[in-house]
């Protein structure tokens, strides 16, 4: 099954990701929600059906700056313009629906950041905290994903980081985009009843 993943912001994720083949097949990063509507009608991928999208939904836990409220109204719109309805604040942490508008015909699929870190911490077997760790998440569980060229040492300053194998599962996944794999990863899963 194929999943759209999209992480709001100043700067939007977006992937599709393959749970039968375990890989991205396609990841960018945008600086518009128009440009990840446009990003998402004109994905090569998407030429029979549309797939399920997964949205990571913003939450207020204690107080909100203005950027925090621009990517619950980005939300808002980008959950609008694909077809559903926003849903009123959930209080417990899930993967909700959000109820079609009938204007479209795809399922949008709200995941709470919780949620996400929840369904990677189970299959982890240890608690996965921060973006980092969501990303070291991914990566364990795609073990192709990295090379370690011969005479690995490890990143410094000077030497970069281990870099994605190209052709590999999570190639050309950068930045914001690699938080859109870990809620296309999770709605993937919860579909699969996994």
């Amino acid at each position: 099954m194929r999943v759209i993943g999209i992480d709001p912001g100043k700067t939007i994720g977006l992937c599709v990701y393959d749970t039968d083949a375990r890989r991205v097949l396609k990841a960018a990063c945008v600086v518009s929600a128009q440009e990840a509507l446009r990003w998402v009608a004109l994905s090569d991928f998407l030429a029979d059906e549309m797939p399920p999208i997964a949205i990571e939904r913003p939450r207020i836990y204690q107080s909100a700056g203005n950027e925090l409220c621009d990517t619950i109204e980005q939300t808002g719109w980008l959950v609008g313009m694909l077809g559903g309805s926003y849903l009123p604040q959930p209080k417990a942490p899930g993967v909700y629906v959000c109820p079609p508008n009938m204007a479209h015909d795809c399922e949008v699929y709200l995941l709470e950041r919780r949620a996400v870190v929840g369904a990677l911490s189970a299959v982890m077997g240890q608690q996965v905290k921060g973006d980092a760790g969501v990303w070291r998440a991914l990566k364990e569980l795609h073990p192709d994903a990295m090379r370690r060229p011969v005479g690995y040492k490890p990143a410094t300053r000077k030497r970069p980081a281990v870099a994605p194998v190209e052709g590999g599962p999570l190639y050309g996944v950068t930045s914001h985009a690699q938080q859109a794999v870990a809620v296309a990863w999770a709605l993937g899963r919860h579909l699969e009843g996994k």
